[in-house]
C-alpha cells in the first residue's frame, strides 16, 4: 500500500529532474557528473540511506553506492544506471529542461537522468516494510557512456554480492 505521504506529483518530479537534465555532465566532465553525484546523495541521504563515493580516476567524475544495509556481504537487489551524458559542455544551456504537453526535453532527460531519479522515487515510495526486508544496493556509474573503463571492476564487484 502506497504511503499517502510519498503520493507522487508530476510537479514535484519534475522540479527533481530539473537541476540533473540542466548541467553538463558528459563523460569527461567530472564537475558536472560529481554535481549529478551530489543530488543524488542528498536525495539517498534524506531517506536514510548510506551513500559512499568512488574517485576511480581524475579524468572522471565520481560513482556513487547507496543502500539501505551498510556493510552487507550481500544484496537481494541491485540497480544500476549511470550519471554521464554523451552531451559536449554547452549543450545544458542551449537545450534546458523543457516540457511540452506529456513530453519531456533536455539532454539526458530519459536516458540517465529520468532513470537515475525514478528508481529514488521508487524507493522512496516502497511499503517501509517490505524494503526492511530487502537488501538494496544502487550503484550510479560515472563512465558508462564511454564502456565504463574505471567503474567496471566496481560493479562487476558489487553484482557478485
Amino acid at each position: 500500500m502506497t504511503d499517502p505521504r510519498n503520493a507522487f506529483s508530476l510537479d514535484a518530479y519534475l522540479a527533481d529532474l530539473a537541476p540533473l537534465i540542466n548541467l553538463d555532465c558528459g563523460t569527461r566532465t567530472p564537475a558536472g557528473v560529481a554535481r549529478v553525484a551530489d543530488i543524488l546523495t542528498e536525495k539517498y541521504e534524506a531517506i536514510g540511506w548510506q551513500v559512499v563515493r568512488h574517485q576511480f580516476a581524475p579524468e572522471c567524475g565520481p560513482c556513487l553506492e547507496a543502500t539501505n544495509a551498510p556493510g552487507a556481504d550481500h544484496y537481494d537487489v541491485m540497480l544500476v544506471g549511470h550519471m554521464d551524458t554523451v552531451f559536449p559542455e554547452g549543450t545544458a544551456a542551449k537545450r534546458p529542461l523543457k516540457v511540452e504537453g506529456n513530453q519531456a526535453f533536455g539532454p539526458g532527460v530519459s536516458d540517465m537522468k529520468s532513470g537515475l531519479l525514478s528508481t529514488w522515487y521508487a524507493l522512496k515510495g516502497m511499503d517501509p516494510a517490505l524494503l526492511a526486508r530487502l537488501k538494496v544496493l544502487v550503484c550510479c556509474n560515472c563512465d558508462e557512456e564511454i564502456g565504463s573503463p574505471w567503474s567496471r571492476d566496481w560493479l562487476v564487484a558489487k553484482a557478485k554480492q
